[in-house]
């Protein structure tokens, strides 16, 4: 509830992580056909999406900002909520946070911490 959730070299095709006052950090595989889940109220998600993916991505932030470390064409855009679909989207992608930041990068970027990302 009050904490951070981090998962690191993960082999899943079903996957899901909540936490209420806590980032969340995914870095492991999206398999085709897989479900992954991430919600949080009050922290930020970093969540790794391999260069081939076929993933289908929803993503809902109501006072946060969202990145991606790589080019992604948006749909069904609303004020707070929009898709968008790498590969086939044979996989189902939900990230959600209300009061912070959705970051998506490659496997192995996302869990650099900050301090990390301004020494490089």
């Amino acid at each position: 509830m009050n904490g951070g959730i981090t998962l690191l070299q993960i082999e899943s095709a079903n996957t899901e992580a909540n936490t209420v006052n806590g980032d969340i950090t995914y870095d492991g595989t999206i398999k085709d056909a897989g479900r992954y889940r991430f919600s949080t109220h009050d922290g930020d998600l970093r969540i790794s999406v391999p260069e081939k993916a076929n993933v289908s991505v929803s993503v809902s932030t109501f006072n946060g900002d969202f990145n991606a470390c790589f080019p992604v064409k948006l749909t069904g855009k609303t004020k707070h909520r929009f898709s968008f679909t790498i590969g086939s989207g044979s996989a189902r992608l939900e990230v959600e946070s209300f009061d912070g930041d959705i970051k998506l990068c490659r496997p192995g970027q996302v869990s650099k911490n900050e301090s990390d990302k301004e020494e490089e």
